[in-house]
């Protein structure tokens, strides 16, 4: 989890740095390549903070249910997995 944290918080630095270093052969195409960066940093920084908010718990719950079937055996198709 922490790695697509890290991934969704660097993706949205990436954009904005972007959104202020963008040039365009004439100010129209500077100013829509900088609007557009920054609605991608913006939707970076939303995911990141959506997945923040929506694993929020799950350490206490690994912590008080460690042994707990997470994904039910019905829905587990681990069997087609392929090894490399």
């Amino acid at each position: 989890m922490d790695h697509v944290l890290a991934f969704f918080g660097t993706r949205s630095t990436d954009w904005s740095v972007l959104a202020k270093t963008s040039s365009g052969t004439d100010q129209a195409m500077q100013e829509g390549l900088a609007a557009y960066a920054r609605e991608q940093s913006a939707m970076y920084a939303k995911m990141k903070s959506h997945c923040h908010q929506m694993w929020a718990l799950v350490p206490q719950f690994v912590q008080m249910h460690g042994d707990a079937e997470v994904v039910p055996s019905e829905f587990d198709d681990s069997s087609n997995v392929t090894e490399f």
